[in-house]
């Protein structure tokens, strides 16, 4: 099963990556033939399939993309009934824009470590009681001051056998 939902996935991806590569070419190829022209509509249609999707920063960069095609809408057509049209279709799309930037914050890396961590910290702080880690301090504490205890053995002992051997060797010269 999970082989084929990453199948689908992967499918979906290609689809919508063969999408906007289509889009942005007859953007570009729009300039010397008008009937290529990307509507906003098209445009708006992407990115909504893009947010459903989870490709967040593509909807946002496919809302940018509409809001300039309406641009040049207006400027081409400044009837009435159009310009109505126009402002309505911006809200909508702002709002999808919006919707894509919200999305793309809350779904960043930062967003995500903070909430690893915040459950991280529950988890840890649900499973250990303050006497575990008295107990695990003292035992730290043993342990540290029984290193110190010998080294201290260890340094006394060299300074015997410096004494001993410096004292006979002070003797022979």
């Amino acid at each position: 099963i999970l082989v084929v939902i990453l199948l689908t996935l992967q499918r979906l991806q290609s689809c919508l990556a063969l999408r906007y590569e289509g889009l942005l070419l007859r953007e570009n190829k729009s300039t010397s033939c008008q009937w290529l022209q990307v509507s906003y509509v098209e445009w708006l249609s992407f990115a909504e399939h893009c947010l459903e999707s989870g490709f967040y920063a593509i909807a946002n960069k496919a809302c940018e993309n509409a809001l300039s095609c309406l641009q040049k809408n207006d400027i081409a057509d400044s009837r009435t009934d159009q310009v109505f049209e126009n402002l309505r279709a911006t809200e909508k799309i702002n709002k999808l824009k919006n919707r894509a930037l919200l999305s793309a914050s809350s779904h960043s890396v930062q967003a995500q470590a903070a909430v690893f961590l915040r459950k991280n910290k529950i988890e840890k702080s649900e499973k250990q009681s303050p006497v575990c880690e008295t107990i695990k301090c003292n035992a730290s504490i043993w342990f540290r001051n029984g290193i110190k205890n010998h080294n201290l053995r260890k340094l006394h002992a060299r300074q015997r056998l410096q004494q001993i051997s410096g004292g006979s060797h002070s003797t022979e010269i």
